[in-house]
């Protein structure tokens, strides 16, 4: 009930395929371990206590994410928490840039600082002289969003709920990339919330602010959802 989408690679053949790149690997080991000497019991448990200390160091990892808006930090620390258990530092960009010697001095304690792709040139001009590295991730909203937005009818008005301005700028940004321009977008906080719903065809709510919104009113909400794209996940893992 979502409409025509075009099918890309299915979900089993992806992994099939990873899965074969993966037993390749694990033959390649089987057979060096065996020219040195070793039985395949002897295999499997180096094997498992390997993988019982990287998970263990996954734990003690410290990561920095600089982001453009609070609603953004806080998705990707629940994400990557949840993927891989490491320990997540929220930064507001708009802050590191009012303070970095402040910043600078949090994130010596840190082992990675992360940020959205956009911002990585800045991020590590801001980071410097601190010798940690700066990656950059994927971080866009969820395409069932911008669907639902999308089949809204042309002329009306979605009210965007969130705490940060910059982050509505990011979602009006994102949705007029999408090619979605017939909606009138009325970004606004929570101290206006009752006023800016009253006006409203619909709505759509970061996800800290879904509960309350959902209270408010009867229209529809469309959660505001993010999506960190497997590369830069498998890219952070690495």
């Amino acid at each position: 009930g979502r409409g025509t989408f075009v099918a890309g690679e299915t979900p089993n053949r992806k992994k099939t395929s990873r899965k074969e790149r993966l037993l390749k690997v694990i033959d390649l080991a089987l057979e060096e371990a065996a020219e040195l000497g070793f039985s395949p019991d002897d295999f499997l448990a180096f094997t498992v206590g390997r993988a019982r200390e990287r998970k263990q160091l996954l734990s003690t990892v410290r990561l920095a994410f600089v982001a453009p808006a609070d609603d953004q930090s806080e998705y990707f620390r629940q994400e990557l928490v949840a993927e891989a258990g490491v320990k997540v530092v929220p930064f507001l960009l708009s802050r590191v840039k009012d303070r970095p010697e402040e910043a600078r001095q949090e994130w010596r304690s840190v082992d990675l600082i992360v940020t959205t792709l956009p911002h990585v040139e800045a991020v590590k001009q801001l980071a410097y002289p601190l010798e940690k590295p700066v990656v950059g991730v994927s971080l866009e909203l969820e395409l069932e969003t911008i669907v639902r937005i999308a089949r809204l009818p042309e002329g009306s008005t979605l009210a965007l709920v969130c705490r940060d301005p910059a982050f509505a700028q990011g979602v009006s940004e994102a949705l007029r990339g999408a090619g979605i321009i017939g909606i009138h977008i009325r970004p606004g906080t929570t101290a206006e919330l009752k006023d800016i719903l009253a006006g409203s065809d619909a709505v759509a709510s970061s996800l800290d602010r879904l509960a309350q919104v959902k209270r408010l009113t009867d229209k529809e909400v469309i959660p505001l959802q993010y999506r960190l794209d497997t590369g830069s996940i498998n890219m952070l893992r690495c």
